[in-house]
């Protein structure tokens, strides 16, 4: 069926990777993606996802009127929650799933799983959520046969792709950053190797790394970078890293919630057009709550 309009529909589902957990959200106008990640899949969790997509479509003036999402007891427990925000949840008929997120979602564990095999070393914990992250932005930044020549997100922010910015750097790629200046003298450096995991949301002129000499786990943000060869000394610190118990694996949110974590790599796999398996909107067959206020408050 004909799309809705930019902005006002949005379709959720829960899924696993890596064994964590994440909440996914499709504009079903552009397809284009959020994901957060959530300690686990409670009404809780969910509601503060859905709270930061809200707050995301807000910084670009959007309205959302609708939520699409399976018939599961975790969505049907936001009932109350979107009802008081003036969205309507449509929920899918029983046995069935929502076509655009089970779409989206197979291209992000697909490009993620790409990376992996990319990478010449085992992906410490605490850089799995990043990774979705970066699949997930992927995405974003492919066209579609909705969006034509331009990609979802910049028929989503307004904004195009600072390539010079952007694909600088591939996820994965080991680099040599300055440690900050209030930092030297009790690291006894200047510089420390690090895996890099994207660009920073809140400093357009930062990245996120992730360390490997004093913090080892530790995803801090760096402004100065170069790029280093992986020798076999490196690649074990990585290996000791990934087997050890003491990694830290905080939730967190994909730039989808203001937080871009993750960038587009050169060499991910093409991926296919935004095709929902299904050509009309999950709207059929579905059950339908209407919200009881028409009016959309501001998160």
């Amino acid at each position: 069926g004909y799309p809705a309009e930019l902005g006002t529909v949005v379709h959720s589902d829960l899924f696993y990777f890596a064994k964590l957990c994440f909440a996914i959200f499709v504009d079903e106008s552009t397809g284009y993606t959020l994901v957060a990640q959530l300690e686990r899949p409670s009404r809780a969790q969910l509601e503060i996802a859905v709270k930061q997509c809200l707050a995301r479509w807000s910084l670009q003036e959007y309205t959302i009127r609708a939520l699409h999402a399976d018939h599961e007891n975790v969505y049907g427990s936001l009932q109350s929650f979107l009802y008081s925000k003036g969205i309507e949840l449509v929920l899918s008929g029983p046995g069935r799933h929502n076509p655009y997120a089970e779409a989206r979602i197979k291209i992000v564990k697909r490009i993620a799983s790409a990376i992996l095999q990319r990478i010449p070393y085992p992906l410490p914990a605490s850089a799995f959520p990043r990774l979705i992250a970066q699949a997930t932005e992927s995405m974003n930044f492919r066209p579609n046969h909705r969006t034509g020549s331009a990609t979802p997100r910049e028929l989503f922010t307004g904004k195009k792709l600072d390539g010079r910015k952007m694909l600088r750097y591939k996820f994965g790629d080991i680099v040599a950053c300055s440690v900050p200046q209030n930092q030297r003298a009790r690291h006894g450096t200047n510089a420390e190797t690090a895996i890099y995991v994207g660009r920073d949301p809140v400093s357009p002129d930062s990245c996120r790394v992730l360390l490997l000499d004093h913090t080892p786990g530790q995803i801090v943000s760096r402004t100065t970078l170069q790029p280093l060869v992986p020798t076999p000394a490196i690649l074990e610190s990585i290996k000791r890293l990934a087997t050890s118990n003491d990694d830290p694996d905080k939730p967190l949110l994909s730039e989808s919630f203001t937080r871009l974590d993750g960038t587009p790599i050169a060499d991910d796999p093409l991926l296919p057009e935004f095709t929902p398996d299904a050509a009309t909107p999950p709207s059929t067959d579905a059950t339908t709550i209407p919200p009881s206020e028409p009016t959309v408050d501001s998160v």
